[in-house]
């Protein structure tokens, strides 16, 4: 089949974008345009390979990329907080846009958003089954309320965080998506993005740990072990121990261990067991508490801040991974 409506690629399937400089309409879509052709249906930087996302104060479009920007410029596409750094969530009760991120909010600033939780500090996820929209979150939510928000598995009907045969991002369970060979499940104990972490914060420091979990990422196969009884009484088990420097390091995988307070997502996620970001959360950094309390010292890495540093990484733009190495700081005593 072909597309019959609208302007339509000389191969017939796809809308055209490309066309060489000076047409009036483009003509070729991005798998048929030759080298000699640009993009002329969306406005580009002056460099002419990208759109722009810059400009100066006061501009009504952006005119660069972020490669081409000058100084002075500033992202005028994205809504960011006031600091610059991150997108807004927050504002006052009222406001019709939120002016603050998670770590500028004042006191007073509640979530601003269509799909907000009744009690107005964070996303509504939860309703009740055949609800057509979300009104609680996970503090709120009652015994009868299910997640009706978060895609589910076609299959199975569990989260879906996997893709499926297509590559299409979070259709399916790592189990059903394993099976249609989308996904490599890892052994049970053994996670491949906490081992690419710690491979990496050893590759920087210069220093390995001689207790953790390995994979040899030729053959497959996993090597080494996780050191028990730092803590005595408790079979706990950091994810890196070094003896020597009597130094941790905890990869915390949000669905097990939640997002932490500055996340946007802290009130809001539903992770394993059906237990609330926050309510893990708070277990995982009592659960460091113990190994601080050892005498131990303490870092963790969170599993959304090295997925974000390994897409920079793999565009060379990557700060050091010990950038986002969080050193533990112990609750004070009540």
């Amino acid at each position: 089949m072909v597309r019959l409506r609208g302007p339509v690629c000389s191969c017939g399937k796809a809308f055209p974008i490309f066309g060489m400089p000076g047409d009036a309409r483009p003509t070729c879509c991005v798998k048929c345009k030759t080298a000699d052709m640009v993009d002329i249906k969306h406005r580009t930087c002056t460099c002419g390979k990208t759109q722009p996302s810059f400009g100066m104060p006061g501009d009504a479009r952006p005119t660069c990329c972020a490669k081409c920007k000058v100084a002075g410029m500033m992202d005028i596409v994205t809504f960011k907080c006031k600091c610059g750094k991150s997108k807004p969530h927050f504002g006052m009760p009222g406001d019709a846009r939120p002016s603050c991120c998670a770590k500028c909010k004042t006191a007073y600033m509640v979530v601003i958003g269509k799909r907000v939780c009744t009690c107005g500090k964070t996303w509504a996820v939860f309703g009740l089954p055949g609800d057509a929209r979300a009104s609680c979150c996970a503090a709120c939510k009652t015994a009868h309320m299910v997640d009706i928000v978060s895609p589910k598995c076609s299959v199975c009907g569990k989260r879906a965080v996997f893709p499926d045969a297509f590559g299409k991002p979070r259709r399916l369970c790592a189990v059903h998506s394993a099976e249609v060979g989308a996904h490599v499940l890892s052994a049970s104990r053994y996670s491949r993005v906490s081992n690419d972490c710690l491979d990496a914060l050893e590759e920087e420091t210069g220093h390995e740990f001689p207790f953790r979990y390995r994979l040899d990422k030729i053959t497959g196969t996993w090597s080494g072990k996780e050191f028990s009884g730092l803590i005595s009484g408790r079979a706990l088990q950091p994810d890196a121990y070094h003896p020597e420097n009597r130094e941790i390091v905890e990869f915390l995988g949000n669905y097990y261990h939640g997002f932490p307070p500055d996340h946007p997502q802290h009130s809001s996620f539903v992770c394993v067991g059906g237990r609330s970001a926050m309510e893990l959360c708070q277990e995982t950094m009592a659960r460091l508490d113990l190994f601080a309390a050892a005498g131990l010292r303490v870092s963790y890495v969170w599993e959304h801040e090295f997925t974000t540093w390994q897409r920079a990484a793999a565009g060379s733009a990557a700060p050091p991974i010990s950038s986002i190495l969080r050193a533990h700081i112990p609750a004070s005593p009540e």
